[in-house]
């Protein structure tokens, strides 16, 4: 991680980790610039589950100032952790569409949700309490000041479709419908280093812009009624995409 941090900054680039052998708070030391992942936080103790956390204790704390002093960016994943923890709670195919994933992927999908149908009571009573605990330390993150950004990950959640489900899981765990939007342009575009060319609607920049039905301030799902497209300045054939 060392040795990849040290040529990316070479290159005038960050790094961005989905941390394992290497915990959050060294890649963090380390000089990693994002961490992808809620569960890949170290504020655990050992052989202790997401549900049992207290969201309040210290380890959260030092994870959350670890992440201001190094100002290191957060992206929780919480579609992601819905989907692989929690994926037989709501059936999974009520959250997305078959449609929404090429055929293999679906196909692939299928062989690991129908792995998941026999889980016990129990156990998607864990993780139900697992992943309100996530949503819980993603607010107070959100709360602290930690810079965040709004990410998905194929194939586990579909593209599109699958970050307009992340909205509305941040907006479920308290924070702004404002906040979950900008996550997802202004916020990822200043984490990508793009800020100058995409994320915000001004003089210069890409003009990808979509419109939608209603308004996603007061109610987040209306981010994924989509009524017209534009990509850099030139209007997009919806049926044609679909």
């Amino acid at each position: 991680v060392e040795r990849v941090v040290k040529q990316a900054s070479i290159h005038g680039k960050k790094v961005s980790c989905h941390s394992g052998e290497t915990s959050a708070s060294t890649a963090l030391n380390l000089g990693v610039g994002c961490v992808e992942h809620a569960f890949c936080l170290d504020v655990l103790e050992p052989d202790q589950d997401w549900a049992t956390l207290n969201v309040e204790s210290d380890k959260v704390s030092r994870m959350i100032d670890l992440f201001l002093e190094k100002k290191a960016w957060f992206c929780p994943t919480l579609a992601v952790m819905e989907a692989v923890r929690h994926g037989w709670g709501p059936p999974f195919w009520d959250v997305h569409t078959e449609q929404s994933y090429p055929k293999h992927v679906a196909d692939w999908l299928k062989t690991v949700i129908d792995g998941a149908q026999d889980r016990s009571v129990s156990e998607i009573d864990l993780a139900t309490a697992g992943l309100d605990s996530m949503k819980q330390v993603v607010r107070r993150f959100s709360e602290a000041g930690v810079m965040m950004m709004a990410g998905s990950d194929m194939p586990f959640v579909p593209m599109g479709t699958g970050l307009h489900r992340e909205l509305e899981l941040l907006v479920d765990a308290g924070l702004a419908n404002d906040k979950a939007r900008k996550m997802a342009t202004s916020d990822a575009a200043e984490c990508l280093g793009l800020v100058d060319t995409v994320g915000t609607l001004e003089v210069g920049t890409s003009a990808d812009v979509i419109a939608v039905n209603g308004d996603p301030l007061k109610n987040i799902r209306d981010i994924s009624s989509i009524a017209a497209m534009w990509s850099d300045g030139i209007k997009q054939d919806l049926t044609a995409l679909y």
